[in-house]
């Protein structure tokens, strides 16, 4: 059978959609493993339904043993617990049968309004604690609790605004830090206090004491919230971005290549390098693709993991094209749509086992895909519903704990007994923020042509792109084919 990702680009540019699947949903895109059906006879065709599968073949029951290994990746169901077995086997098809459990996993990763309330809880007491150090400050969130695009176990990024005398130049920011930090220990607020003055922008990183979240703290840096609303601008135009970006974050963060100061991809790079594929994707209405996230998730791995080529080709989301590098780092370039001088994932110098981890990833699954899609059916064998994505995808244990102790504290109330929540009103931490105009180009759907009577009709598969100004790049929509730079720079327009 040929991989799933090969198929499931078949679809996407050939428009090859599975008949039972198009009867319900139109733009559904299906796998097609079907690789020998083209060039066998009828009365081949007709042959090999009548013979059975011999048992005492060798290469059957070899490739029903490597059908097998993909399942040892599953060693625990309790650690995939968004996975609903049962569910599963009404899939028609494997591309369905991967969306049916995308959007379990999605479900369970998306933020509860328990959460979320626990979250502005401790930016409520890290707040009032700032205030009483600096009263001039200001404390605002930004980041992926803005957006709300944070997984359970997400780190809450805040900057302090804070212009006294004593803040001025490098000095003055790690003295007011660390004074900060200092603070917060002494009110047993933060717990494992890290001081990370070297950096590019320094950081205090700490423990809530009573939620057990993480936070980041930075002094006077504007780009995070201006960040936060091209993203919430980016998440009106296209509704995979928030599904997909928040599966690549947890895949991310199980590899520990999440945090930038370790060479990984942060966060805003992530939305950003999400947005990318959908936007350059060769047949993709970012209005509609929920259908497809297992399809667009597959070629995400696929994308970055084994045909980008990270030494020429960087990303511009906000002119939705790909550029040439300057230079020949082995590093991912991604534009910041707020500043285009701005690289935000300059700092993420372990991109090379970001990508060698993607394309593990990407064959894994597409592995077990081809193994459940031979099993179930080609072979008719009943599916077991066992988690697809749980050959790559996992929750451990302390998250699921965790998660449990942050709701148990919710419904007992325990935070009403807490310093600080007399004063604590939901109505302060509004994250619903207007959107700005957009900035981003958006691509229009639709055109008139002939059909087979000569009368005209409107096909929504004719893409109009609107062009950016550099004609070096005009019409530019893939970087999938080579590591040639020549190849990855001269595709062919649009039209």
């Amino acid at each position: 059978p040929r991989s799933a990702a090969k198929a499931a680009r078949k679809h996407l540019r050939e428009g090859d959609f599975d008949a039972s699947s198009a009867e319900n949903s139109e733009d559904y895109i299906a796998f097609d493993f079907d690789d020998d059906a083209d060039t066998k006879s009828e009365n081949e065709k007709e042959s090999s339904r009548k013979q059975k599968p011999s048992t005492t073949d060798t290469s059957n029951n070899r490739t029903r043993r490597e059908d097998e290994q993909w399942k040892n990746y599953i060693k625990d169901r309790k650690q995939r617990p968004w996975a609903k077995d049962f569910r599963y086997r009404k899939a028609r098809n494997i591309g369905e049968r991967l969306n049916m459990e995308m959007n379990d996993l999605v479900d369970y990763l998306s933020p509860t309004e328990e959460e979320h309330t626990m979250r502005r809880f401790a930016v409520h007491r890290i707040r009032q604690c700032a205030q009483q150090i600096y009263p001039s400050c200001r404390i605002e969130v930004f980041g992926s609790f803005e957006t709300r695009l944070y997984l359970p176990t997400s780190d809450i990024d805040l900057v302090m605004w804070y212009n006294g005398s004593d803040s001025v130049g490098s000095h003055g920011t790690s003295k007011v830090l660390s004074k900060m930090a200092d603070g917060l220990r002494k009110q047993g607020i933060a717990y494992s206090v890290q001081l990370i003055l070297k950096a590019k922008v320094p950081i205090i990183k700490f423990e809530e004491t009573f939620t057990g979240y993480q936070i980041d703290i930075s002094l006077n840096t504007g780009n995070g919230i201006q960040s936060a609303k091209f993203i919430k601008e980016m998440l009106v135009q296209a509704p995979a971005l928030g599904p997909l970006t928040l599966i690549f974050k947890h895949w991310l963060g199980l590899q520990k290549l999440n945090e930038v100061f370790t060479g990984g991809l942060g966060s805003y790079a992530v939305v950003l390098m999400v947005m990318s594929c959908l936007q350059m994707h060769p047949k993709v209405d970012m209005s509609d693709t929920l259908e497809n996230l297992g399809v667009l998730f597959v070629d995400l791995l696929e994308l970055y993991g084994q045909h980008f080529n990270i030494f020429t080709v960087g990303i511009d989301v906000a002119n939705r094209r790909y550029y040439r590098k300057p230079d020949y780092r082995a590093v991912f370039a991604v534009k910041d749509p707020a500043d285009e001088t701005n690289d935000v994932s300059r700092g993420s110098f372990n991109c090379a086992q970001i990508r060698i981890a993607l394309k593990d990833a990407f064959h894994t699954l597409t592995r077990a895909m081809t193994a459940l899609n031979r099993q179930t059916w080609d072979y008719g064998t009943k599916d077991d519903g066992i988690s697809l994505l749980g050959c790559i995808l996992y929750i451990d244990k302390p998250a699921i704990e965790h998660r449990e102790r942050v709701h148990e504290a919710y419904t007992s109330q325990q935070w009403k007994d807490m310093p600080g929540a007399d004063t604590f009103d939901a109505s302060d931490y509004d994250s619903s923020a207007s959107v700005h105009e957009p900035i981003i180009k958006i691509h229009e759907r639709g055109g008139d042509i002939l059909d087979k009577k000569g009368k005209r009709r409107d096909n929504k598969n004719v893409v109009y792109v609107l062009e950016d100004e550099d004609a070096e790049f005009r019409g530019q929509r893939n970087a999938w084919n080579s590591d040639d730079e020549d190849t990855n720079l001269s595709l062919p327009q649009l039209t």
